[in-house]
Protein backbone atom coordinates (compact mmCIF):
# COMPACT_ATOMS: atom_id res chain seq x y z
CA UNK A 1 0.00 0.00 0.00
CA UNK A 2 1.52 3.26 -1.10
CA UNK A 3 0.55 6.90 -1.00
CA UNK A 4 2.76 9.76 -2.12
CA UNK A 5 5.86 7.59 -1.93
CA UNK A 6 5.08 6.23 1.53
CA UNK A 7 5.68 2.46 1.48
CA UNK A 8 3.69 0.93 4.35
CA UNK A 9 5.30 -2.50 3.99
CA UNK A 10 8.80 -1.07 4.19
CA UNK A 11 7.78 1.11 7.13
CA UNK A 12 6.41 -1.90 9.03
CA UNK A 13 9.64 -3.83 8.40
CA UNK A 14 11.73 -0.91 9.65
CA UNK A 15 9.47 -0.54 12.70
CA UNK A 16 9.86 -4.26 13.40
CA UNK A 17 13.66 -4.16 13.26
CA UNK A 18 13.85 -0.92 15.23
CA UNK A 19 11.52 -2.34 17.86
CA UNK A 20 13.76 -5.37 18.34
CA UNK A 21 16.88 -3.21 18.75
CA UNK A 22 15.30 -0.59 21.00
CA UNK A 23 13.58 -3.25 23.11
CA UNK A 24 16.95 -4.71 24.05
CA UNK A 25 18.52 -1.47 25.28
CA UNK A 26 15.67 0.80 26.39
CA UNK A 27 15.16 1.72 30.08
CA UNK A 28 12.03 0.98 32.09
CA UNK A 29 10.52 4.45 31.66
CA UNK A 30 10.67 4.05 27.87
CA UNK A 31 8.91 0.69 28.15
CA UNK A 32 6.12 2.36 30.12
CA UNK A 33 5.70 5.08 27.50
CA UNK A 34 5.78 2.66 24.56
CA UNK A 35 3.29 0.38 26.30
CA UNK A 36 0.82 3.26 26.25
CA UNK A 37 1.47 3.84 22.53
CA UNK A 38 1.06 0.12 21.76
CA UNK A 39 -2.19 -0.02 23.74
CA UNK A 40 -3.64 3.01 21.96
CA UNK A 41 -2.67 1.59 18.55
CA UNK A 42 -4.28 -1.80 19.21
CA UNK A 43 -7.43 -0.20 20.62
CA UNK A 44 -7.70 2.04 17.56
CA UNK A 45 -7.52 -0.99 15.27
CA UNK A 46 -10.12 -2.96 17.23
CA UNK A 47 -12.38 0.08 17.45
CA UNK A 48 -13.55 -0.19 13.83
CA UNK A 49 -13.55 -3.97 13.32
CA UNK A 50 -17.17 -4.65 14.21
CA UNK A 51 -18.70 -1.62 12.42
CA UNK A 52 -16.72 -2.56 9.31
CA UNK A 53 -17.65 -6.26 9.42
CA UNK A 54 -21.33 -5.57 10.06
CA UNK A 55 -21.82 -2.90 7.41
CA UNK A 56 -19.69 -4.65 4.77
CA UNK A 57 -21.73 -7.84 5.14
CA UNK A 58 -25.04 -5.96 5.04
CA UNK A 59 -23.97 -4.02 1.94
CA UNK A 60 -22.67 -7.21 0.32
CA UNK A 61 -26.01 -8.97 0.78
CA UNK A 62 -27.87 -5.96 -0.55
CA UNK A 63 -25.50 -5.82 -3.51
CA UNK A 64 -26.50 -9.35 -4.54
CA UNK A 65 -30.06 -8.09 -4.78
CA UNK A 66 -31.93 -11.39 -4.52
CA UNK A 67 -32.77 -13.45 -1.44
CA UNK A 68 -32.52 -16.78 -3.28
CA UNK A 69 -29.13 -15.86 -4.74
CA UNK A 70 -28.00 -14.63 -1.35
CA UNK A 71 -28.83 -17.98 0.23
CA UNK A 72 -27.03 -19.88 -2.53
CA UNK A 73 -23.96 -17.67 -2.37
CA UNK A 74 -24.00 -17.84 1.42
CA UNK A 75 -24.12 -21.65 1.38
CA UNK A 76 -21.24 -21.86 -1.08
CA UNK A 77 -19.25 -19.31 0.91
CA UNK A 78 -19.85 -21.29 4.11
CA UNK A 79 -18.68 -24.52 2.48
CA UNK A 80 -15.57 -22.85 1.05
CA UNK A 81 -14.82 -21.14 4.33
CA UNK A 82 -15.23 -24.37 6.30
CA UNK A 83 -13.08 -26.36 3.88
CA UNK A 84 -10.23 -23.86 3.62
CA UNK A 85 -10.29 -23.23 7.37
CA UNK A 86 -10.02 -26.96 8.03
CA UNK A 87 -7.03 -27.20 5.68
CA UNK A 88 -5.35 -24.18 7.25
CA UNK A 89 -6.00 -25.44 10.79
CA UNK A 90 -4.63 -28.88 9.93
CA UNK A 91 -1.50 -27.36 8.45
CA UNK A 92 -1.12 -25.08 11.46
CA UNK A 93 -1.32 -28.05 13.83
CA UNK A 94 1.01 -30.35 11.91
CA UNK A 95 3.80 -28.01 10.77
CA UNK A 96 4.89 -26.67 14.20
CA UNK A 97 5.10 -30.23 15.55
CA UNK A 98 7.18 -31.34 12.59
CA UNK A 99 9.62 -28.44 13.00
CA UNK A 100 9.53 -28.43 16.85
CA UNK A 101 8.80 -24.71 16.83
CA UNK A 102 8.74 -22.79 20.09
CA UNK A 103 10.42 -25.56 22.07
CA UNK A 104 11.58 -24.29 25.48
CA UNK A 105 10.20 -20.84 24.71
CA UNK A 106 8.75 -18.84 27.59
CA UNK A 107 6.59 -15.84 26.70
CA UNK A 108 5.84 -13.29 29.41
CA UNK A 109 2.53 -11.56 28.77
CA UNK A 110 1.12 -8.50 30.41
CA UNK A 111 -0.94 -9.14 33.53
CA UNK A 112 -4.54 -9.84 32.66
CA UNK A 113 -7.40 -12.04 33.72
CA UNK A 114 -8.80 -14.36 31.09
CA UNK A 115 -11.76 -16.66 31.56
CA UNK A 116 -11.79 -19.67 29.26
CA UNK A 117 -14.95 -20.05 27.23
CA UNK A 118 -16.82 -23.33 27.63
CA UNK A 119 -17.73 -25.20 24.47
CA UNK A 120 -20.82 -27.30 25.17
CA UNK A 121 -21.34 -28.71 21.71
CA UNK A 122 -22.50 -27.85 18.22
CA UNK A 123 -26.18 -27.59 19.14
CA UNK A 124 -25.46 -25.07 21.89
CA UNK A 125 -23.34 -23.06 19.48
CA UNK A 126 -26.13 -23.02 16.89
CA UNK A 127 -28.62 -22.08 19.59
CA UNK A 128 -26.55 -19.04 20.54
CA UNK A 129 -25.93 -17.79 17.00
CA UNK A 130 -28.98 -15.53 17.04
CA UNK A 131 -28.30 -12.66 19.49
CA UNK A 132 -31.08 -11.93 21.96
CA UNK A 133 -29.40 -8.55 22.45
CA UNK A 134 -27.51 -7.32 19.36
CA UNK A 135 -26.02 -4.41 21.29
CA UNK A 136 -24.54 -6.86 23.78
CA UNK A 137 -23.12 -8.91 20.91
CA UNK A 138 -21.24 -5.84 19.66
CA UNK A 139 -20.17 -4.84 23.19
CA UNK A 140 -18.82 -8.27 24.14
CA UNK A 141 -17.16 -8.88 20.77
CA UNK A 142 -19.23 -11.93 19.81
CA UNK A 143 -18.33 -12.03 16.13
CA UNK A 144 -20.55 -15.00 15.31
CA UNK A 145 -23.65 -13.24 16.62
CA UNK A 146 -22.67 -10.01 14.86
CA UNK A 147 -22.36 -11.89 11.56
CA UNK A 148 -25.73 -13.58 12.08
CA UNK A 149 -27.36 -10.26 12.93
CA UNK A 150 -25.85 -8.67 9.81
CA UNK A 151 -27.22 -11.47 7.61
CA UNK A 152 -30.70 -11.09 9.13
CA UNK A 153 -30.66 -7.32 8.64
CA UNK A 154 -29.36 -7.66 5.07
CA UNK A 155 -32.09 -10.14 4.13
CA UNK A 156 -34.73 -7.94 5.76
CA UNK A 157 -33.51 -4.96 3.72
CA UNK A 158 -33.87 -7.01 0.54
CA UNK A 159 -37.38 -8.04 1.54
CA UNK A 160 -38.77 -4.56 2.25
CA UNK A 161 -36.80 -2.96 -0.62
CA UNK A 162 -37.14 0.82 -0.88
CA UNK A 163 -38.44 1.15 2.68
CA UNK A 164 -34.96 0.18 3.85
CA UNK A 165 -33.21 2.85 1.77
CA UNK A 166 -32.52 5.21 4.72
CA UNK A 167 -30.94 2.39 6.70
CA UNK A 168 -28.96 1.21 3.68
CA UNK A 169 -27.63 4.72 3.17
CA UNK A 170 -26.65 4.81 6.85
CA UNK A 171 -24.84 1.48 6.56
CA UNK A 172 -23.03 2.67 3.45
CA UNK A 173 -21.94 5.82 5.27
CA UNK A 174 -20.70 3.83 8.28
CA UNK A 175 -18.85 1.47 5.94
CA UNK A 176 -17.12 4.34 4.15
CA UNK A 177 -16.26 5.99 7.48
CA UNK A 178 -14.84 2.71 8.81
CA UNK A 179 -12.70 2.22 5.71
CA UNK A 180 -11.44 5.80 5.94
CA UNK A 181 -10.49 5.52 9.62
CA UNK A 182 -8.78 2.15 9.21
CA UNK A 183 -6.83 3.41 6.20
CA UNK A 184 -5.56 6.34 8.28
CA UNK A 185 -4.66 4.04 11.17
CA UNK A 186 -2.68 1.86 8.76
CA UNK A 187 -0.39 4.77 7.95
CA UNK A 188 0.80 4.85 11.57
CA UNK A 189 1.15 1.08 11.69
CA UNK A 190 4.98 1.21 11.50
CA UNK A 191 4.99 3.22 14.75
CA UNK A 192 2.44 0.87 16.32
CA UNK A 193 4.51 -2.17 15.31
CA UNK A 194 7.63 -0.50 16.70
CA UNK A 195 5.96 0.13 20.06
CA UNK A 196 4.46 -3.37 20.28
CA UNK A 197 7.68 -5.19 19.37
CA UNK A 198 9.84 -3.02 21.63
CA UNK A 199 7.67 -3.70 24.68
CA UNK A 200 7.48 -7.42 23.95
CA UNK A 201 11.25 -7.58 23.47
CA UNK A 202 11.81 -5.68 26.72
CA UNK A 203 9.55 -8.07 28.66
CA UNK A 204 10.81 -11.37 27.19
CA UNK A 205 14.47 -10.95 26.30
CA UNK A 206 16.54 -12.01 23.29
CA UNK A 207 16.44 -15.80 23.71
CA UNK A 208 12.67 -16.03 23.84
CA UNK A 209 12.28 -13.58 20.97
CA UNK A 210 14.61 -15.69 18.83
CA UNK A 211 12.31 -18.64 19.46
CA UNK A 212 9.33 -16.46 18.60
CA UNK A 213 11.13 -15.29 15.47
CA UNK A 214 11.41 -18.89 14.29
CA UNK A 215 7.69 -19.30 14.78
CA UNK A 216 6.95 -16.11 12.85
CA UNK A 217 9.27 -17.17 10.03
CA UNK A 218 7.52 -20.52 9.75
CA UNK A 219 4.17 -18.72 9.93
CA UNK A 220 4.95 -16.49 6.97
CA UNK A 221 6.43 -19.34 4.94
CA UNK A 222 3.33 -21.42 5.62
CA UNK A 223 1.06 -18.50 4.82
CA UNK A 224 2.64 -17.91 1.41
CA UNK A 225 2.75 -21.60 0.57
CA UNK A 226 -0.89 -21.93 1.53
CA UNK A 227 -1.82 -18.85 -0.50
CA UNK A 228 -0.01 -20.08 -3.61
CA UNK A 229 -1.04 -23.74 -3.38
CA UNK A 230 -4.61 -23.59 -2.04
CA UNK A 231 -5.88 -20.19 -3.17
CA UNK A 232 -3.74 -20.25 -6.30
CA UNK A 233 -5.13 -23.69 -7.12
CA UNK A 234 -8.69 -22.40 -6.68
CA UNK A 235 -8.02 -19.49 -9.01
CA UNK A 236 -6.52 -21.85 -11.58
CA UNK A 237 -8.99 -24.73 -11.53
CA UNK A 238 -12.24 -23.01 -10.55
CA UNK A 239 -11.68 -19.49 -11.82
CA UNK A 240 -9.79 -20.65 -14.95
CA UNK A 241 -7.34 -17.78 -14.44
CA UNK A 242 -3.58 -17.56 -14.16
CA UNK A 243 -2.72 -17.30 -10.42
CA UNK A 244 0.41 -15.23 -11.08
CA UNK A 245 -1.53 -12.72 -13.17
CA UNK A 246 -4.24 -12.68 -10.49
CA UNK A 247 -1.69 -11.79 -7.79
CA UNK A 248 -0.19 -9.09 -10.00
CA UNK A 249 -3.61 -7.48 -10.37
CA UNK A 250 -4.13 -7.57 -6.60
CA UNK A 251 -0.73 -6.00 -6.05
CA UNK A 252 -1.53 -3.20 -8.52
CA UNK A 253 -4.79 -2.49 -6.68
CA UNK A 254 -2.88 -2.17 -3.37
Amino acid sequence: MKKKGYNITLGIFIGLIAGVIVGIIMPEWANTALSVVASIYMSALKMMIFPLVFTSLVMGIIGIGDIAKTGKVGLHALLWYTGTTALASGLGLVLPRMLHLGKNAHIVATKTQVEAATFNGLLDTLQNIIPSNPVEAFATGNMLQVLAFAVIIGLACLAIQEKADPFINLCDSIYQISIFIISKIMYVTPFGVFACIATVMYSNGVDTMLQLGQVLLALYITFYLYAFIIYGGMVKFFGKYNPIQFLKILHQQD
